[in-house]
């Protein structure tokens, strides 16, 4: 069995392997290999967040990881183009809509997305529930699902910079902002989060393998 400490480095170790064999694959020229890299991806963080919360369900421990365990420098940002191009017309949402509006404009840098406290305290904790899903850590899990279920990007915009960029940013297209997140992005995010959730490990206590030990039960 070996101490805890020992089992948590194995586990990091067989991670960064893993990282190492999707990294690999980018020296393919398959026009599906960014797709497939980006759903490995996806199941790592999957992995790591399911390890970590794992009596909390898929989307919500998705977000919880990206937050208090990887602690990603994006994840509490609102992307006000996102918010602004793809809300659904609902009465419920047209107040907090115009505030938005009236505050802010469609920018070219994420960076200048405002941060979800930020945001609320300018428009009021009654619009948190229409500009939320709109975070970053969110948006996200949306990528996922569409990558995930379609094989190809959600989008029309393609760009030659997002083979090389390690960071999402917004691209003009069809007089809107198309929110770009390379491969690299996802690469360098699971490599972070993964030294994260090492140290968190350690830090909780807590054995990553958990009940695992069978491989003759596959529930949990």
């Amino acid at each position: 069995m070996g101490t805890r400490s020992k089992r948590i480095d194995d586990y990091t170790s067989y991670f960064e392997r893993v990282l190492e064999n999707i990294g690999d694959m980018a020296a393919s020229e398959d026009r599906a290999t960014p797709v497939l890299r980006t759903i490995l991806y996806f199941s790592c963080l999957e992995a790591w967040a399911g390890d970590a919360f794992p009596r909390q369900r898929n989307k919500e421990r998705f977000v919880k990881f990206l937050h208090e365990v990887a602690e990603w420098e994006y994840a509490d940002r609102v992307s006000i183009p996102q918010l602004l191009q793809c809300t659904k017309p609902r009465a419920e949402n047209e107040h907090c809509l115009q505030m938005v509006s009236k505050i802010y404009t469609y920018e070219s840098k994420i960076r200048s997305d405002p941060k979800l406290d930020d945001l609320l305290a300018e428009i009021g904790i009654a619009c948190k529930a229409c500009v939320e899903p709109f975070q970053f850590s969110h948006l996200l899990w949306d990528y996922r699902n569409f990558v995930v279920h379609r094989f190809e990007f959600p989008g029309r915009a393609t760009d030659v910079k997002a083979k090389k960029s390690d960071m999402p940013y917004y691209l003009p297209c069809d007089n809107a902002l198309e929110l770009i997140l390379p491969v690299a992005c996802l690469q360098k995010l699971c490599r972070h989060s993964l030294a994260k959730f090492d140290a968190w490990l350690k830090k909780h206590g807590i054995d990553p393998f958990g009940d695992l030990e069978s491989k003759t039960c596959w529930k949990r």
